[in-house]
C-alpha cells in the first residue's frame, strides 16, 4: 500500500470509523474510499482536502512529504524513527506511570536510546 492510501486507511482507523462512515462524511462512494485507500484510484483534492480538514492533520502528512504531530499549543515535524520510537514507548504498560514520574521517564528514554541506537 503507498503512502497516501496507507495515512488515509491509519486515520480513518485511529478515529474509529468504518470505510462506509468516513465516505458518509465525505460525500463519497465507500468503494470510491476503498480504492484511494488501496491505492486503485487517484485520489482528487477536493477530497484530500476534506480527508485534511475532517481529520485536522496537514495534506503533506497525507500525501507523505512530511511527518506531523499537533497538538492544541503546537506543531511538530517528526521522522519516521521518532513516530517508531513514540510507538514503542506507547505499548509499554506502564507507560501512564512515566508520565507521571519524571525519574521513570528518564531510565525508559535511556532505555529506549540503546534501543534504537540514539546518541544523547
Amino acid at each position: 500500500m503507498a503512502v497516501i492510501g496507507q495515512r488515509i486507511r491509519e486515520l480513518r482507523k485511529k478515529n474509529n470509523l468504518t470505510q462506509r462512515e468516513l465516505a458518509k462524511v465525505l460525500n463519497i462512494g465507500k468503494t470510491s474510499l476503498s480504492h484511494y485507500e488501496k491505492e486503485e484510484r487517484a485520489i482528487p483534492l477536493e477530497v484530500l482536502i476534506k480527508i485534511a480538514n475532517y481529520f485536522e492533520v496537514d495534506i503533506n502528512y497525507i500525501l507523505g512529504t512530511d511527518n506531523i504531530i499537533k497538538s492544541d499549543k503546537r506543531v511538530l515535524y517528526v521522522s519516521d524513527k521518532e513516530i517508531e520510537f513514540l510507538e514503542e514507548i506507547r505499548k509499554i504498560s506502564t507507560y501512564q506511570n512515566v508520565l507521571t514520574s519524571p525519574k521513570n521517564y528518564a531510565r525508559l528514554i535511556e532505555k529506549k536510546t540503546k534501543d534504537y541506537k540514539i546518541t544523547v
